[in-house]
């Protein structure tokens, strides 16, 4: 997908509030791939837009990895209220250059730790992004990052994908982290690249004592945004989590 030049009206933007501590795990993906990104997600799937403009029930909303605002700008499109995090000062300044980007307001640091004011209806965090978080301590921390930005019956959603076809990457360092490294190769408009992301995988179950120990609890779990009812197996869940 063609980008749009890059804004240079810079002092129309929003402030750019960064938080370098921890940034390097997700600044180093969003670096790697930001020529190509919108290529690697070219479709929106069925029904995510009107799912996540039904869960923010007219109120605030925060993306975890806005990335290019790939489904950030949709949303504020149809009038959702929504603010990101993002870890790659690249990815940021694309977003800036589409169409309603100058307007988002993006936190720039790891959003496992990041810090914005509250409260939101509807935190998301989408396509396995979670799993670039670099260990499940840091993780956990996301969660407890997560749990007091919610309003009261506001929700936590994440969209992870088991890592099939991904290659186990041997741990050998104290924190024996479940480590996989996906590869393919991206046709872009500018030829072929390599596309390589290393996830530090967490099972649903994990995912869920993860919750519980911020104060969360499994609200629904889904296979897909049609909210067909999850089953292990499913290559894809998508995890609604609400204040225990």
């Amino acid at each position: 997908m063609a980008e749009d030049k890059p804004n240079e009206a810079q002092d129309t933007n929003p402030p750019l509030t960064m938080h370098p501590q921890n940034t390097e795990f997700a600044a180093q993906y969003g670096e790697s791939c930001v020529e190509y990104y919108d290529q690697i997600y070219r479709g929106i799937a069925p029904n995510l837009v009107n799912r996540l403009c039904e869960l923010s029930a007219g109120e605030r909303v925060l993306e975890l990895g806005i990335g290019t605002g790939r489904i950030a700008l949709p949303l504020a499109a149809r009038g959702v209220d929504i603010s990101g995090i993002e870890g790659s000062p690249s990815m940021v300044t694309r977003l800036r250059g589409k169409p309603g980007g100058p307007s988002l307001n993006v936190v720039q640091g790891n959003f496992a730790d990041a810090e914005i004011e509250g409260p939101f209806s509807l935190i998301f965090v989408l396509v396995s992004t979670f799993f670039l978080l670099r260990s499940h301590d840091e993780q956990q921390r996301c969660f407890k990052t997560v749990a007091p930005l919610l309003s009261d019956s506001g929700l936590f959603v994440l969209e992870n994908f088991e890592p099939l076809g991904a290659m186990p990457i041997a741990d050998n360092g104290p924190l024996k982290r479940q480590l996989y490294l996906a590869e393919q190769v991206v046709e872009t408009v500018n030829g072929p690249r390599e596309y390589r992301v290393r996830l530090c995988y967490a099972s649903t179950q994990q995912l869920d004592k993860m919750a519980l120990s911020a104060g969360l609890r499994l609200r629904h779990r889904w296979s897909n945004w049609q909210r067909k009812p999850y089953t292990p197996g499913h290559l894809m869940h998508i995890s609604e989590y609400a204040k225990a």
